[in-house]
């Protein structure tokens, strides 16, 4: 009898060993498939990495010589980070908006609060009125023109709430950052931590 229990013990030994053996090569072989799919991935999505080509005649490029910022620049900058009591993002809006507009404004609060996990909130909306005649044009195309640094700077700024990380300004007006410039569709100040960005070349077709 006790030659068949030290049989028995030695097969339930054996089976436990095959069980572990089996158990540590499985999970060696998934960590190494899971780190070859990594890999793999970082591989697929540097193929968007393409060296700019040179600019042709009517290209942005073409008649302006931009800095290039890197990685490690951005890495280097000094960020806007929430802190207690100053952790929320705003949008003001400025003129009067449709209803298409409006609930793009309101899809971009949602946004907003899910992206960056900060309370997002809508401002009661300015009148155009705010914007004085010295800052405003009619562009060849027929439409007004709000300078853009007037925004930021005499209204976005000064009307900033204590307890705002960001704040952003939304206009249905078109804006020109300055007389030689045809548009822009926006303008920030980073060390402000405001921005105003406009609706009014977006104003065609449906929300998606």
């Amino acid at each position: 009898m006790e030659h068949i229990r030290n049989y028995y013990s030695f097969m339930i030994q054996g089976k436990f060993s095959s069980i572990f053996k089996i158990f540590f090569l499985s999970t060696f072989i998934f960590l190494f498939s899971c780190e070859k799919k990594e890999k793999n991935y970082f591989a697929t999505i540097s193929l968007n990495d393409v060296k700019l080509s040179t600019p042709k005649p009517g290209e942005w490029r073409y008649n302006r010589d931009e800095k290039f910022q890197t990685f490690e620049d951005f890495q280097k900058m000094e960020k806007i980070k929430p802190e207690a009591g100053k952790n929320s993002i705003y949008l003001q809006p400025i003129g009067t908006f449709g209803d298409l507009q409006k609930k793009e404004i309101q899809l971009t609060q949602e946004y907003l609060k899910i992206y960056f996990q900060l309370e997002t909130k809508i401002l009661p909306a300015l009148s155009n009125d705010i914007f004085p005649k010295s800052v405003r044009r009619i562009f060849k195309d027929g439409q007004e023109q709000i300078l853009a640094g007037y925004v930021l700077d005499s209204i976005l700024i000064k009307r900033k709430p204590k307890d705002a990380v960001a704040l952003m300004g939304i206009t249905e007006r078109d804006l020109f950052p300055k007389p030689e410039w045809n548009y822009v569709f926006g303008l920030a100040s980073y060390q402000d931590g405001v921005a105003v960005t406009s609706m009014y070349r977006f104003a065609n077709g449906n929300l998606t």
